[in-house]
């Protein structure tokens, strides 16, 4: 759309960099509908373009495209073709229509190593908790939660949270609202609380686009007294419990035994070291899981050895087998 507004525009501006940056803040600054419409009009008369065809056009289809438009919807911060795109990069990075089928699988050995290493990077990642630029217990415990790249963006959040300039509002329904400034920036945020369901609703919407709490809505929190993340704003995605594997009751039944053996193997292994590492930070969890372990392990070798007799016992007297001779 930017190189389109350029091969339109260009000519037609006087001060087209100018005429840039006002329309990227229509694109992405405003936050209400009502706002980005007096935005799109000022543009307009600002740059005399009131009877200009394709900005008429753009204008029409402005729920595609205007972020306005979008802040309910829940998409990681990514635009929407960057979610296809993305797969589609990351292959073009390995493989080409050139290749012959000798180069194609050495190439295609190199991704499976390189995401192997994610995998390896993912683990890790439950294994230590990343630095924190100050000792604050909301960040304590988003370093316990969440992944290490996710840990980065909220911890910037927190940090943001010392620009923000505060003004209360007053009550309202049993919410308290502020509006929030955040040092350097233009924009207003409104922010509502209530304290009865630990709830926090910021104009910005990041939360509902990203997933992440913003800088206003983590300055409510902590003058408030909130000192961890409330549960309901902790998405699953974004922890390191995310890909912790939950074995499933209707897994095929006609699967290789051995291969299945192999993948319960795996799953156990995931799930027991996750476990581990988390009973093993206080001395109340570690004994609650060595004596859970110990009564697991008497379990399962008593199953395995009922298992293991009733084997027997069908193999010493299978079925329609006679005594008597005809």
């Amino acid at each position: 759309m930017n190189q389109n507004a350029c091969k339109h525009l260009a000519g037609v501006v006087e001060d087209y960099k100018k005429f840039n940056k006002d329309f990227q803040n229509c694109i992405y600054d405003q936050e209400e509908e009502e706002d980005f419409i007096n935005a799109w009009n000022n543009l307009l008369d600002k740059y005399k373009l009131r009877n200009n065809q394709w900005l008429q056009r753009l204008f029409d289809k402005r729920e595609k495209w205007a972020l306005a438009y979008g802040r309910n919807t829940f998409s990681t911060d990514m635009v929407s073709t960057q979610r296809s795109e993305s797969m589609n990069n990351e292959l073009k990075g390995y493989i080409s229509v050139k290749y012959d089928i000798l180069i194609f699988f050495e190439h295609f050995e190199r991704l499976v190593a390189d995401k192997r290493y994610e995998v390896k990077c993912d683990f890790k990642a439950t294994q230590s908790t990343p630095k924190l630029k100050s000792d604050l217990r909301i960040l304590r415990h988003a370093a316990r939660i969440y992944t290490p790249a996710i840990f980065k963006i909220f911890q910037e959040q927190v940090m943001q949270t010392l620009n923000c300039d505060l003004f209360y509002c007053g009550d309202s329904n049993a919410e308290k609202e502020y509006k929030i400034k955040v040092y350097g920036r233009g924009n207003e945020h409104v922010v509502k609380f209530s304290a009865s369901e630990v709830q926090v609703n910021c104009s910005c919407k990041k939360f509902e686009f990203v997933g992440i709490l913003c800088c206003h809505a983590l300055k409510i929190l902590d003058i408030n007294n909130i000192k961890k993340i409330p549960e309901q704003y902790v998405l699953n995605r974004w922890t390191v419990d995310a890909k912790v594997v939950h074995i499933k009751s209707n897994s095929e039944t006609h699967e290789d035994p051995k291969t299945k053996l192999s993948k319960r193997r795996k799953e156990l292994c995931r799930m027991y070291i996750h476990l581990a590492t988390r009973a093993a930070e206080s001395d109340e969890t570690y004994f609650m899981a060595v004596n859970n372990a110990e009564k697991l392990g008497e379990d399962v070798e008593k199953s395995l050895k009922i298992k293991a007799d009733s084997d027997v016992g069908t193999l010493s007297h299978p079925q329609g087998s006679h005594s008597g001779i005809a």
